[in-house]
């Protein structure tokens, strides 16, 4: 595994607690967090424990009372909300997104009112405004600069398109990198795709993740802070690297397009602000799709 620890100058009482810890994007926080701080240090929020895990609590995020017991259990210094949804009904986003960022706010506002919260933002914000998600991810970055006007310390990551291991098939990475490993293990039908012309700004998730860090201990309260690579690359040029990478020759079928939170022909971030504080990604996009591919191979293993 490719090593992203970044140097952090937390201190060594900090108590940081990471919601959405069993998802994609918090379980890499985890990961590099509890690597680079003393152990003890790093507490795990997630919505089912199916049996006892050390330092991790289940929590529904929209029971005020429950949220404000947990919080005043582990005290925090530091809350990373990385809990949320990218697909459903508008009332299961909304739910997801921004009743449960209102709910951890009010609630650390009274149990952790010293805490910086770090919320992740999206690209899809900048996208169609009418879509469900869109909508949802911006209501909960208004919602969050609103509270941080008021006093509360709060740090807004806007991540773009990510890419590495762990990343699910609802990703167009993981979708893709999903089926060349099916293929390989035996299915025989083409990899379906959707029309790929679209530009998309990709970062490997544990660049974003050390993006994430830097921006929570650099940034500014009620910033947001763009998570991304800089450059935009044809989502077409994902296929093409893992078509290359595969150990079987592909057949590809491309399906009827469909709206959805990124139909913007290009979107593209800019990292300006992360540059100033020397952050850089680290892995390259053939190396976070290579990294992809052998996760997917691994589970079909």
């Amino acid at each position: 595994m490719r090593s992203t620890t970044p140097n952090l100058d937390f201190r060594p009482h900090d108590r940081i607690v990471v919601t959405g810890a069993e998802g994609f994007i918090g379980s890499h926080l985890v990961d590099q967090l509890r690597r680079a701080l003393p152990p003890g240090r790093v507490f795990s929020i997630v919505h089912h424990l199916r049996r006892p895990r050390p330092h991790t609590w289940a929590c529904d995020l929209t029971d005020l009372r429950a949220l404000r017991k947990l919080l005043s259990r582990l005290r925090p210094t530091w809350i990373f909300h990385a809990a949320g949804r990218t697909r459903g009904t508008p009332e299961d986003l909304m739910r997801d997104n921004l009743l449960t960022t209102a709910t951890l706010l009010q609630a650390a506002e009274k149990k952790a009112p010293s805490a910086g919260l770090v919320l992740l933002g999206s690209a899809a914000e900048c996208g169609d405004p009418l879509h469900p998600y869109s909508w949802a991810k911006r209501c909960q970055t208004r919602l969050a600069q609103h509270r941080a006007a008021e006093g509360q310390k709060i740090i807004i990551a806007r991540l773009f398109n990510l890419t590495g291991p762990g990343i699910p098939p609802g990703y167009l990475a993981g979708s893709i990198a999903q089926q060349v490993a099916e293929i390989e293990h035996g299915r025989n039908r083409p990899l379906q795709v959707r029309n790929l012309s679209a530009q998309r700004d990709f970062l490997d998730v544990r660049d974003a993740v050390r993006g994430i860090l830097v921006a929570a201990k650099r940034g500014q309260s009620g910033q947001i802070y763009e998570v991304c690579s800089g450059r935009a690359r044809r989502a077409k040029e994902v296929l093409t690297v893992l078509r290359r990478l595969a150990s079987r020759s592909i057949r590809v079928r491309v399906l009827p397009s469909r709206s959805g939170p990124g139909t913007l022909p290009v979107s593209r971030g800019n990292p300006e602000a992360l540059r100033r504080w020397k952050w850089a990604p680290r892995i390259s996009f053939a190396d976070s799709l290579s990294d992809t591919l052998r996760y997917y191979r691994d589970l079909h293993a």
